[in-house]
């Protein structure tokens, strides 16, 4: 498959630059923003000792937009010891986040505070010491898939005791909410997995043995090309991008599970890392190579969508009257601008998150870059 070309940025987007101290795995925004202050977290891993760490942007006040990038200073605000590389970060409601961590567990935080991260509690999800991978939250389950193959399901109201909703697959390398009952994980051998909640037995769920089944498998590539990075569609959740170990991209609609696979799209030769749809300006989609931050503007096809699902849309798949995601149509990557968006080269990106104001980018060379200035459509 012929490598597709990029082009470099145009030098409108600004960014800054800070060194955070230790390599950077996962880098998330806590949605917990005002007008001149943001607020996200960060994990790092082989370090002597690794953290999460809460920070914050503060920008002087009043913020000239002219003068944005100068006005952004990075904050340090606290760092959390944990025991293990941090793999996964998820950003769940009620200020919280749940941590997948390299010695197999997996820590629920407090992130109400602006000063200060709490433990809240921490599970085991493997066993025979393998690493915890991925977490995902639906409603109020926690799910963490593992390096052994299993999906461990919490309840976070306590409802009932952990456990497992799945054991003895292949290693779950990223997972995905995809709909108020649904989410997707991607395992290493390019297999995609849709479970259901609201289709599998409700006692396979709750009596933790693992023995439930996925709803539908899809493969995604070649056997042997992981699955390493999903993206769910703001607002239509039902639409899924997905990366694999071989550096394509694809993107498809879970809700057709008996429909052909989509081409992929191959930018790069190294893994896609990180997927991320933009939360406001869903016509733009990024990945992250260690090697690039590449921005996907779908923004030409926008003229052709006018649908906005709703959750009992979802929940009925009622399509009627709709017209296709610029991201399903056939000629999407003939259409595409593809822009590496960082004007100079940060190497060895790790991670990236996306708000409705900024992007921030982390890197296994201990960097933070603020990208800021970018106008979407």
């Amino acid at each position: 498959m012929q490598l597709l070309q990029t082009t470099k940025a145009d030098g409108s987007d600004s960014s800054r630059r800070k060194f955070a101290g230790s390599k950077i795995s996962k880098v998330r925004w806590t949605n917990d923003t005002d007008e001149n202050v943001d607020t996200f977290l960060t994990g790092s891993w082989n370090c002597p000792e690794n953290t999460i760490v809460l920070w914050q942007i503060r920008r002087e006040i009043p913020v000239d937009e002219d003068n944005l990038l100068n006005s952004a200073v990075f904050v340090k605000k606290v760092a959390l010891p944990v025991h293990g590389d941090v793999n996964d970060l998820c950003v769940i409601p009620n200020k919280k986040a749940a941590a997948a961590l390299g010695n197999g567990e997996v820590v629920l935080l407090d992130i109400s505070s602006k000063s200060h991260l709490t433990e809240l509690n921490s599970y085991k999800a493997t066993e025979k010491g393998h690493a915890a991978t991925t977490v995902c939250v639906l409603d109020d389950i926690m799910f963490v898939g593992t390096e052994a193959g299993a999906i461990m399901r919490v309840s976070l109201t306590n409802f009932f005791k952990p456990g497992f909703l799945a054991k003895e697959l292949t290693t779950v390398r990223c997972m995905k909410s995809c709909g108020p009952a649904q989410f997707v994980t991607g395992h290493d051998t390019s297999q995609l997995h849709l479970w259901d909640l609201r289709t599998i037995d409700p006692a396979l769920i709750l009596n933790g043995t693992g023995t439930a089944y996925p709803t539908s498998i899809r493969a995604a590539s070649s056997f042997n090309d992981a699955i390493t990075a999903l993206a769910s569609h703001p607002a239509e959740p039902n639409l899924l991008a997905y990366g694999t170990q071989s550096g394509s991209v694809g993107f498809f609609d879970i809700r057709r599970p008996e429909s052909q696979m989509p081409n992929m799209l191959t930018v790069a030769t190294d893994p896609i890392n990180e997927l991320k749809f933009h939360p406001i300006y869903a016509n733009n989609c990024f990945s992250a190579t260690q090697n690039a931050l590449i921005h996907w503007d779908a923004s030409a096809l926008g003229k052709y969508t006018t649908r906005v699902l709703t959750n009992s849309m979802m929940e009925t798949d009622n399509l009627e009257g709709f017209r296709e995601n610029p991201w399903l149509m056939a000629n999407v990557y003939s259409s595409i601008q593809l822009t590496e968006m960082l004007e100079d080269d940060l190497k060895f990106i790790s991670t990236f998150d996306v708000s409705p104001r900024a992007i921030i980018v982390g890197s296994d060379s201990s960097t933070l870059a603020l990208i800021e200035n970018t106008k979407f459509m």
